[in-house]
């Protein structure tokens, strides 16, 4: 009877540290990319008085919009900063909603395009109310993924990640219903240009893929004592539901995206893999300078790892076609030499490796086939 309480104890802290490290990786993000900018650091929480609120609300909303760019800055910081009852504060300020999404598409403005953004990011980021609240600015975030301006591109993918990070799962319906999909998809097959880009697309994907997978697991579920209806093809309720969830990335290219990802950053990723068994001085350098390319390929993983959690079809045209064995596996390699000075430098190896064992997992039990396919790039005849 000890024995299996222990057991029962090691199992359970396992289940909480695995679901740790996925909410570490999909948890909403206040601050997007880059520098804080220009402007005073943010203020202290406690700094944060209702009349600072005030004033600061009245100075964004004063004409013109296009000179606003130092007090969208000074807002972002406190955002950024300051409690939830501030971002509520934010959202129910008459005419600030609106005038923040009308500043996100000032094209000949950028400096008032990206303050604007990042402060619908920050909102993003509190509670569901306030993520709803920004939901509605959802056309004018996706319009911006096609920017030509990589950080606004980004600050929008963030803005949209926090959205499709919310509890609430069924905003993920309104962005994929949105258009959501094809921008952000072609975001993450520019992780050859920026890395930075491609990770941010890669996690607000992830949160869009577990949204939808959220919702096609309530969809499966029939109502007690009556029998689920079949889809109008005839497949199972079940079967439907996962296809529903994986449908629309295998539509909106994610096949191509990871194809194009990967022979982008296999190189440098294999440049680190190399260094990282080497531990010398030089590979400590190599390491370094690649690791961005590995992060971006675990971060890819975390979003196969819920493409690859729905019904035969679908994953197996994923493994098929977008070589998904060859990832996972190369990954495997990639990150198992952690001894030594080189791999102290990255992450702990059992938070790297959870996304990528889930996809290898989520694909060997699904058919021989794809068993056949994972263990031929294991053993190559």
């Amino acid at each position: 009877f000890a024995d299996r309480a222990s057991e029962k104890r090691k199992g359970g802290q396992q289940s909480l540290r695995r679901d740790k490290r996925e909410r570490n990786f999909l948890a909403k993000r206040q601050f997007g990319s880059g520098e804080e900018g220009a402007g005073a650091p943010p203020a202290p929480s406690s700094a944060v008085t209702p009349e600072t609120l005030q004033a600061t609300f009245a100075a964004v909303l004063a004409p013109p919009l296009h000179d606003r760019a130092a007090e969208l800055c000074q807002l972002r910081q406190l955002l950024s900063a300051s409690p939830p009852l501030t971002l509520q504060a934010a959202v129910d300020c008459p005419g600030l909603m609106p005038l923040l999404q009308t500043a996100s598409l000032l094209s000949d403005r950028p400096d008032v395009q990206i303050e604007a953004t990042w402060c619908l990011t920050n909102l993003a980021a509190g509670s569901t109310e306030q993520a709803r609240a920004v939901l509605g600015a959802a056309p004018q975030l996706i319009s911006l993924l096609a920017s030509p301006d990589p950080a606004l591109a980004e600050q929008a993918a963030w803005a949209l990640g926090n959205i499709a990070g919310d509890s609430c799962s069924d905003f993920t319906q309104v962005l994929v219903a949105n258009g959501l999909l094809l921008p952000m998809i072609a975001l993450l097959a520019r992780g050859g240009e920026t890395t930075a880009l491609a990770r941010t697309a890669a996690w607000t994907l992830a949160n869009v893929a577990r949204g939808l997978h959220q919702l096609s697991a309530a969809a499966s579920k029939s109502t007690p004592g009556s029998p689920a209806a079949a889809a109008p093809d005839g497949s199972p309720p079940r079967q439907q539901a996962a296809l529903q969830r994986t449908l629309p990335f295998l539509q909106s290219g994610i096949i191509e995206a990871v194809n194009h990802l990967g022979q982008a950053v296999a190189a440098p990723a294999a440049a680190a893999a190399v260094a990282a068994g080497a531990g010398s001085a030089e590979a400590v350098v190599v390491l370094a300078a690649n690791q961005p390319s590995v992060d971006l390929l675990v971060d890819v993983c975390w979003l196969l790892s819920y493409l690859t959690a729905g019904e035969l079809e679908s994953v197996e045209q994923l493994v098929t076609q977008a070589s998904v064995p060859q990832l996972t596996v190369a990954m495997l390699q990639l990150l198992a030499p952690t001894a030594g000075a080189a791999g102290a430098m990255l992450p702990p190896p059992d938070e790297r490796l959870t996304p990528v064992l889930r996809v290898l997992g989520n694909t060997l039990w699904q058919s021989e086939a794809m068993s056949h396919a994972v263990l031929s790039v294991v053993t190559p005849a």
